[in-house]
């Protein structure tokens, strides 16, 4: 949580409304709030608290009666803050005082409010799921209230353990219910499982058996047809590899002459890295070594020079605050008299206050009863003004025509336009579907299609055309198979065996016509009679299409002509149902002109009903302001006689001082007077009191800094002798590999990334000797067989022929296959399926057992201990710098917090035996662990936390170090504030408000 602004009226001391800009404050990431004791510093935070939470530390019941300021009528906090999430909120809370009963507190009025743009929404989530926190967790992490920041340390182990729980939502780690649902869902799946196993009960083995014989049978049939193509695909393969030989022979070629001529700026790039490898070897540490001594020694020099000046200012201090000590201490023994003429002069001012007010009172006195004569002749004015106004409403009440009539007459023209506007809407919607059934007739007539007859014509058309595909494809496969054996006859020779029969004699070779020109016949008129077949099909698309929509339409126009004759039927009953004899159905204007009138008639009633109203609250406030008047005038005149007393009371009482001596002075310059002794006693205590402390404070301090100034010395003369020995090594380095400084700084700014370097070059080398060993092989393979172009375009036109004809005998194989291998995959997902099962009845097992584990919260608890010792080693980090490495803590094995004591042989003791400035330090390291770990999940930019305690029990010392803590906090993009009443604080404090506890205006907060 961020705060951005919080608003304050009538809770506690505080009678005006105060808001605090809580932005100028989080900027500076440490701000403080400083006041007196019981000036309101703590009532900020308890503001915020009870405005988000209703609750508060200080008060458990009747909090409005309580809380609220006794001067005051109303309590009013507003709060505007950051969540975790960044998201901007606003929360308010309100009460307000019974003024008949002064005890007596409404009900009060709370809301809270999200920023959605430039507006604020109401927002129906809970305070702790906006937050992340419950009260008592935002009081431990966020804002600590006064008295409650050892809370966390004395918290029982099983509250310990549940606030862990909420804060880092442990209870992730509760995993019954997780399981339970595993379990069940694993059963739900069990069962799915066993239905879809009864869907493969007749898959079987011995069905794919089956199948496979009649696949071999097939495939026979196939190998036989696939010979004379194996040769071919052979010679084309043979060819193919050496096209591909060829053309990747002439791309290494191409690359192995450019890595050639990159290869002389890698051998450079070689001989540069050897160098800097040598020297950053032997120089870089002595050099990193000399430049860290040269730093060491120059900060050690300016620490010697500034504790030299420290303690010459020190003893310079000292010396003045003796003076001044002696200087005051007549004024300090003088004080006993001042403070009894400061009881005289607080007597003396009252006489003259009390003066005043008797001159004051009696004008009010006078001005009261001419106030009373004049509001009882204004009251009989006001009852004449309203029995005029009562007597002109009931008038206009009697010219006014019958609402409900008016009513009536309008909610009957209304529904006559719905049913004229429905009516109109019906026919165009008719008018419509004529036109789109028209413009389907029209189509039909183009296409010439009769409805009738049209599916037969086209079933005759399409058998024509299927039979007459038949036909061709039947000579297409006869003039291929005459194509094929043309070609084998040619190419048949004595002493090579035959493709079909394996005989290497041929006595008779057939002589067989060239049919390429009927074969491309046959083509053109199969291709064509596809075609036709396509646009049969088409056309038959686009007519049903149309025959469909033609259908739609006259049924959606034959439904709107029954909605326009209903529609007509109740227009006509509805003219039927006009019963006014005033008005005319046929004539609405004359019918508004009346409405309008009445409208007219009823505004200037309510004018004057509201007129009425009005002056008799009126009448009603002035009467009893004049019966408040007449009782104050009683309570004045009874004032009147007490300040006359009280005037002789106080001048018997006067002991050191005379009232003629002040007659003529004015309560101001009593006042002053008054300031000034009070002042002077003030300020000679402070000042005594502060040289007292200052002295010894400075005594102490001196003899620490010479101590110190003794140390540094003897630290800065070691640190000259290692300087010089390490700049003895670098010369020594430098005569013995024979080169000079500027070299060695030359080389080492290259800054090599050897790693990378070496690899490149490394790269390189592979790269160019595997180019070079592909081009020396593919030269070899090509030396041996020569690669022709047009001989290679020629056989793999052969071979695409012979595989077209293969394909076209493979399709039974392949349907064959294809069914085995679908046999196939359902047999396996039967498997797969009864694998699962058995899964899933394991699973159930393994989860029987962790529905065990996870019983009652045992494992919560487990990790909820592992959180502690984490946020503990943590909170040590800050509490052992605190202590100055003399405590840390730690947790025994019931969990609770327990002491080291490092000064005492390390033995652990309770955390009961801290001093109370200790706890404080524990706590606030405790604290900011608890909040960074809380806060860690935050999307704001900054985390916030707030400090109201703990100061007052810290020596200065002590002070320092937790100041330190908290301004580290701030650079690590933290925000702290902090309370307190010890006004040396403020300079210490970036930036900081004062809360000011004035007699007459409550506390009022101070930027200044």
């Amino acid at each position: 949580m961020l705060p951005i602004q919080l608003t304050i009226e009538g809770l506690y001391s505080y009678k005006e409304k105060q808001t605090i800009d809580f932005t100028r404050l989080t900027d500076a990431g440490l701000f403080g709030i400083f006041g007196a004791t019981g000036s309101g510093k703590s009532s900020i935070l308890e503001a915020i608290s009870f405005v988000l939470f209703g609750k508060t530390e200080r008060i458990n019941r009747n909090h409005g009666y309580n809380m609220m300021n006794l001067t005051s009528n109303r309590l009013y906090i507003e709060f505007d803050f950051y969540n975790f999430e960044n998201k901007c909120f606003k929360a308010t809370r309100e009460y307000k005082r019974n003024l008949k009963t002064f005890e007596s507190i409404y009900s009060p009025t709370t809301g809270i409010y999200e920023q959605v743009g430039e507006s604020w929404k109401p927002t129906d989530q809970s305070i702790e799921s906006i937050l992340g926190l419950s009260y008592d967790n935002f009081k431990r992490t966020i804002i600590i209230p006064q008295g409650q920041f050892k809370e966390f340390i004395e918290l029982g182990a099983r509250d310990r353990t549940q606030m862990l729980k909420e804060i880092f939502q442990l209870e992730r780690f509760d995993l019954a219910d997780k399981t339970a649902l595993l379990s069940h869902k694993n059963k739900e799946a069990q069962d799915k499982l066993e239905g879809q196993l009864q869907q493969f009960t007749n898959i079987t083995a011995e069905q794919i058996e089956e199948k496979q014989v009649d696949l071999i049978t097939a495939a026979d049939i196939k190998n036989k047809t696939s010979q004379a193509f194996e040769a071919a695909n052979a010679q084309f393969i043979q060819l193919k590899s050496l096209k591909h030989d060829y053309d990747a022979l002439t791309k290494s070629k191409e690359q192995l002459i450019t890595l050639q001529m990159e290869e002389t700026s890698y051998i450079e790039k070689q001989k540069s890295l050897d160098e800097y490898e040598k020297i950053s070897r032997v120089f870089q540490p002595l050099i990193n070594e000399e430049n860290r001594l040269h730093d060491v020694f120059a900060k050690i020099s300016l620490e010697a020079q500034q504790a030299i000046e420290s303690l010459q200012q020190l003893r310079q201090t000292l010396t003045k605050a003796q003076i001044e000590r002696n200087e005051l201490q007549p004024l300090f023994n003088d004080i006993p008299t001042k403070r009894e003429e400061i009881k005289d002069l607080k007597k003396i001012r009252q006489i003259s206050e009390s003066k005043a007010k008797l001159s004051e009172l009696k004008d009010r006195i006078n001005k009261g009863d001419a106030y009373i004569v004049q509001t009882e002749k204004a009251l009989d004015i006001q009852i004449n003004e309203i029995t005029e106004a009562e007597n002109k409403i009931s008038q206009l009440a009697q010219d006014k025509p019958d609402s409900a009539v008016l009513m009536e007459v309008g909610n009957w023209y209304t529904h006559r336009n719905n049913l004229e506007r429905n009516l109109k809407r019906d026919q165009d919607q008719a008018d419509k579907y004529q036109q789109l059934i028209k413009r389907g007739v029209e189509e039909l007539a183009i296409l010439q299609v009769d409805v009738e007859t049209y599916t037969a014509t086209y079933e005759q058309k399409m058998l024509q055309l299927v039979q007459h595909r038949k036909a061709l494809n039947d000579l297409k496969n006869t003039l291929e198979v005459q194509q094929k054996l043309a070609q084998y006859a040619h190419e048949l020779k004595d002493g090579t065996p035959c493709p079909l029969c394996g005989s290497e004699h041929h006595p008779k070779i057939t002589h067989q016509e060239d049919v390429t020109d009927k074969q491309q016949q046959a083509k053109v008129q199969y291709e064509t009679n596809e075609a036709a077949i396509h646009t049969l099909e088409k056309e038959k698309d686009k007519v049903l299409d149309i025959l469909r929509k033609k259908e739609f339409n006259e049924k959606q126009f034959n439904d709107v002509l029954v909605q326009i004759n209903t529609g007509l039927e109740a227009i006509k009953n509805h003219d039927k149902a006009f019963i006014w004899q005033e008005f005319d159905k046929n004539n609405f204007a004359d019918f508004q002109a009346k409405k309008n009138r009445s409208l007219e008639l009823e505004n200037e009633i309510k004018k004057l009903q509201e007129f009425t109203r009005q002056s008799r609250i009126k009448e009603t406030q002035e009467r009893a302001k004049l019966n408040h008047a007449k009782t104050l005038m009683e309570k004045l005149k009874l004032e009147e006689q007490h300040l006359h007393s009280e005037i002789e009371t106080n001048s018997k009482n006067l002991s050191q001082l005379t009232l003629e001596d002040f007659k003529n002075h004015s309560i101001e310059a009593i006042e002053q007077l008054n300031s000034s002794l009070t002042e002077m006693i003030e300020t000679t205590e402070k000042r005594y009191d502060s040289v007292l402390q200052r002295v010894q404070h400075l005594t102490t301090q001196e003899a620490a800094q010479h101590a110190s100034t003794e140390n540094i010395q003897k630290q800065k003369q070691q640190t000259e002798l290692q300087l010089n020995d390490a700049k003895t090594a670098i010369k020594n380095q430098l005569l013995a590999l024979q080169l000079d400084i500027e070299k060695v700084h030359t080389t080492l700014r290259l800054n090599y990334d050897m790693a990378k370097e070496r690899q490149a070059i490394e790269d390189f080398k592979l790269k160019l000797n595997v180019v070079k060993e592909k081009v020396t092989i593919l030269q070899e393979r090509l030396d041996k067989a020569a690669y022709d172009p047009s001989a290679y375009a020629m056989i793999e036109d052969n071979y695409q022929q012979l595989k077209t004809q293969l394909d076209f005998q493979t399709g039974e194989v392949a349907r064959l296959e294809s069914e085995i291998t679908s046999l196939k995959q359902l047999l396996k997902e039967k498997k797969k399926l009864s694998q699962e099962y058995d899964a899933l009845s394991q699973r159930a097992q393994h989860l029987r057992k962790m529905t065990n584990l996870f019983k009652a919260a045992g494992f919560v608890n487990y990790i909820s201990s592992i959180y502690l010792r984490q946020l503990c080693n943590h909170a040590n980090i800050r509490f052992r710098r605190m202590t100055r490495n003399t405590l840390s803590l730690d947790i025994n094995e019931d969990n609770e917090f327990e002491i080291i004591d490092y000064l005492n042989q390390g033995r652990k003791r309770s955390v009961k035996t801290l001093s109370g400035g200790q706890i404080f330090q524990i706590s606030l390291s405790l604290a900011l662990a608890l909040a960074e770990s809380v806060q860690t999940r935050s999307a704001t930019a900054k985390n916030f936390f707030f400090i109201d305690e703990g100061f007052g029990t810290q020596d200065e010392q002590s002070v320092n170090i937790v100041f330190e803590t908290l301004l580290n906090l701030t650079r690590e993009n933290k925000v702290v504030g902090i309370i307190s009443h010890v006004d040396e604080l403020k300079d210490r404090i970036p930036i900081s408000l004062t809360i000011i506890n004035e007699a007459d205006r409550g506390s009022i907060i101070d930027y200044g």
